[in-house]
């Protein structure tokens, strides 16, 4: 019942498996994002002479850099990128990895994984500045973990989340805000609970996560990256 070796295999094989996904989903985002940021355009705008000739159409290549201080603070690395598509929508791609233990006692906190979402944001503050104010959307994330210290142990396989969020991103300056927010849905995925015995991982039995509720929570700084063409006009009239 005990599976050190094949526990390490296996965990490889997720590794690259959740790798490749992530990679993917790397190279698929800059082609989505335009195609997404095409579509809400054409949608949204009555004339093109019309907005043309209004600055405050103007469509810029705008990018915030944000990192989650509540990962940061359980010792959570993590990066995500926001891209604005035009007409206050915005998506974006995020990554998280840890992988910290130690021995003999094995204290082991690991988990990685990415998430992709799509907000709009809309209100007053929206208006002053892209990317800014209150925000709803839809995320979802997908990832792995091992929690384990020095008892009973929780190893996933592949597990994801999927749900809708809101929140609302503070201006702390013309290039930095702060962002809070809290998603609900559902998280979903099998693992494995064992009992750490000598070197050993002995295996008690497989089960299936179905719970629903709060998946995600933000107080996340953001840096943004390009202009911001309502800030610098003063807003939108």
């Amino acid at each position: 019942h005990s599976f050190p070796t094949r526990r390490s295999s296996d965990l490889k094989i997720k590794k690259r498996k959740m790798r490749k996904i992530l990679f993917l989903l790397l190279l698929a985002f800059p082609c989505t994002s335009r195609i997404a940021a095409q579509d809400i355009h054409f949608i949204g705008k009555r004339s093109v002479d019309t907005c043309h000739a209004k600055a405050n159409c103007k469509n810029p290549i705008l990018w915030k850099l944000k990192t989650n201080l509540l990962y940061d603070a359980f010792v959570v690395p993590n990066i995500s990128a926001e891209m604005h598509l035009g007409r206050n929508w915005s998506a974006g791609l995020g990554y998280w990895y840890t992988w910290w233990k130690t021995n003999p006692c094995h204290r082991y906190w690991r988990s990685y994984g990415g998430e992709i979402d799509i907000r709009k944001y809309f209100g007053s503050q929206a208006l002053k500045s892209h990317l800014t104010g209150h925000h709803l959307g839809a995320v979802s994330q997908m990832g792995m973990y091992d929690v384990e210290f020095g008892k009973r142990g929780n190893m996933s396989d592949f597990s994801y989340t999927i749900g809708a969020e809101y929140g609302y991103t503070f201006p702390i300056s013309p290039r930095v805000s702060l962002d809070l927010g809290m998603a609900l849905g559902y998280f979903g995925g099998t693992y494995k609970v064992y009992d750490p015995i000598d070197t050993h991982y002995v295996w008690q039995e497989t089960r299936n996560r179905r719970y629903f509720g709060p998946v995600k929570a933000d107080i996340t700084l953001a840096f943004q990256i390009g202009k911001n063409y309502r800030t610098e006009k003063g807003g939108m009239k």
